[in-house]
């Protein structure tokens, strides 16, 4: 089954990886807890994988800088809330 799940886990990479957004306003706030929250709006399309809380997103601003975080929300406007 070896070959299988690493088949598998190589085409959910390349999902995610092709998934991407630029051109996005992002909102920044500081949580409870003092870590950063981004909020931005990612808009679903058809044939996109549904984000749900928990989910991991990596946020980039070029080559310049980049973070990973986690969905913590989703607000019916379709904002996410990232916590870094």
């Amino acid at each position: 089954f070896g070959p299988l799940v690493k088949l598998e886990a190589d085409y959910d990479k390349v999902m995610k990886e092709s998934q991407t957004k630029e051109g996005i306003s992002v909102r920044w706030e500081v949580g409870l807890n003092q870590k950063r929250v981004a909020y931005f709006l990612f808009p679903k399309e058809e044939n996109e994988l549904r984000l749900v809380a928990g989910d991991e997103l990596r946020l980039r601003l070029g080559t310049q800088w980049q973070c990973v975080g986690h969905v913590v929300k989703i607000t019916p406007t379709e904002e996410v809330a990232l916590q870094l």
